[in-house]
């Protein structure tokens, strides 16, 4: 088993996130994408189609680092296809 298949990745700044590092979760057709924090999902929420095609063509992976977005949302906050929590 893929040791990363229970991980959940930042499509904006490339982290791979453990559950309990997960800040925010988008829904967007159908597939629910978890970020670091709100400021990634901000970026996302603001040009979804530019990081979607950016992860499917040139996925990004971070080294561990911590994002440099980063302040994280309060805990388990959710945002709808609005980007609204």
């Amino acid at each position: 088993m893929d040791p990363k298949s229970a991980l959940a990745f930042d499509p904006v700044c490339g982290m791979w996130l453990e559950p309990d590092q997960v800040a925010v979760t988008f829904a967007y057709l159908g597939q629910t994408y978890a970020f670091c924090c709100a400021e990634c999902c901000d970026l996302f929420v603001q040009d979804t189609n530019t990081f979607l095609v950016l992860l499917a063509h040139e996925p990004r992976e971070s080294m561990g680092h911590r994002c440099p977005l980063q302040r994280r949302a309060p805990e388990g906050q959710e945002r709808d296809a609005e980007g609204t929590p």
